[in-house]
């Protein structure tokens, strides 16, 4: 999975973009249950061809774990 930009509106991080085009949801749910208990994760996709269109949404029990998420990606790297 590519580096994602997130953004955080309540429990969610919504615009989850960047992702790879191989993401699918088990991939996106595992890549941030590192921040905590997800409740959802959904790759969002092409109606006609079922491939990813490269952004999705997750969807957190505790606030505490979407800020966490958020600044997690929000880091820069070296």
């Amino acid at each position: 999975m590519s580096r994602a930009s997130v953004h955080q509106t309540d429990y969610l991080i919504s615009s989850c973009s960047g992702l790879a085009w191989h993401t699918d949801d088990a991939t996106l749910r595992q890549k941030f249950e590192e921040f905590g208990s997800v409740v959802e994760a959904t790759v969002v996709k092409d109606r006609d061809t079922g491939r990813s269109r490269g952004f999705g949404f997750v969807r957190y029990e505790e606030l505490n774990d979407s800020i966490k998420a958020k600044r997690a990606f929000e880091e820069p790297t070296e």
